[in-house]
């Protein structure tokens, strides 16, 4: 997260994730279990310093790894005491950086999900250049049937009602996925 970027080079994610289960063999060490099972992938990345491609370590699932990263960012924000300063030109999560660094559609899904469940607010409400992003559409919806239904705020509606001209279809499944939740507020 710090250096905005969904990937470790592989020996510093090798160094991190064999210090929790460490003084064993490659074979049976904790980064070659990962890596066995898929939770951890090998990919390449392109090493400006050395001019090469070089080894690198993402997680497997990438819905996941999108959940951690929101998840560790707005934590700070919150712990900073107020989280609309990560929203803010310059912060964490600014229009810029939703834009250029974060653009994953499950990055984005992640954060409205997160955002309503641990403010109240909608991320629309904080961020409201995002709508001009073509990816806030989906995620938004997506957003609202992965989110605990406590969380649906007071903007979710209105928001809701404008996509269902431009977004019909994804408003209609989104409705009835919703209407199978008993006692969902969009039940």
């Amino acid at each position: 997260v710090a250096a905005k970027r969904a990937w470790l080079p592989y020996a510093e994610a090798q160094e991190v994730v064999d210090a929790l289960l460490a003084g064993r063999t490659h074979s049976r060490s904790l980064m070659a279990g990962l890596l066995g099972e898929g939770l951890l992938v090998e990919e390449r990345y392109w090493d400006n310093a050395a001019r090469q491609h070089a080894p690198a370590i993402v997680i497997g699932y990438e819905r996941l790894s999108d959940y951690l990263c929101v998840r560790a960012i707005l934590e700070d924000a919150l712990a900073a005491g107020d989280v609309r300063s990560a929203f803010e030109r310059g912060g964490p999560l600014d229009l810029r950086a939703l834009s250029e660094q974060w653009r994953s559609p499950g990055f984005h899904e992640a954060l409205h999900i997160l955002v309503a469940e641990k403010t109240g607010k909608e991320l629309l409400a904080l961020v409201p250049g995002l709508t001009k992003l073509p990816q806030t559409s989906s995620a938004f919806l997506r957003s609202l049937v992965w989110r605990d239904p406590k969380a649906m705020t007071p903007e979710a509606v209105p928001h809701l009602l404008r996509l269902k001209d431009s977004r019909k279809t994804e408003v209609i499944e989104t409705l009835i996925t919703l209407a199978t939740i008993p006692r969902h507020p969009l039940n």
